[in-house]
């Protein structure tokens, strides 16, 4: 039986991340790099966009970079997909100079694309 999505919860924390997101002023244009993530505060929510080869956004709640292994751990949280974040097992990982996500190593921006990345 296929899991159904309480829109209420979605609902609650779609709200709580659009007010608490990082301001787009914050961020630099372009693929995001692991300096960036390093200046982040722990709980610190930013909207990522990803464009390169699957298009779409989710919310990230940062926890912290790990130098080690240059990954970033934290929380995601996909406000068309799910109704709770995910859990603090999840991972972005560092593939050339940027910050990305899947398996694809699919870079992740904290601006929306423009014509000209689409």
């Amino acid at each position: 039986m296929p899991e159904t999505i309480d829109k209420k919860k979605q609902t609650a924390i779609k709200r709580a991340c659009k007010a608490t997101v990082m301001p787009l002023d914050q961020i630099p244009e372009g693929p995001l790099s692991l300096d960036f993530f390093r200046k982040l505060p722990q709980g610190t929510i930013i909207r990522l966009y990803y464009w390169t080869i699957n298009r779409g956004s989710f919310y990230w709640k940062h926890n912290k970079v790990c130098e080690s292994t240059e990954r970033v751990d934290g929380e995601f949280f996909y406000p068309t997909e799910m109704d709770e974040w995910s859990g603090l097992d999840d991972t972005l990982y560092v593939f050339g100079d940027s910050v990305c996500r899947g398996s694809g190593a699919e870079p992740v921006h904290g601006h929306k694309p423009t014509e000209s990345d689409r």
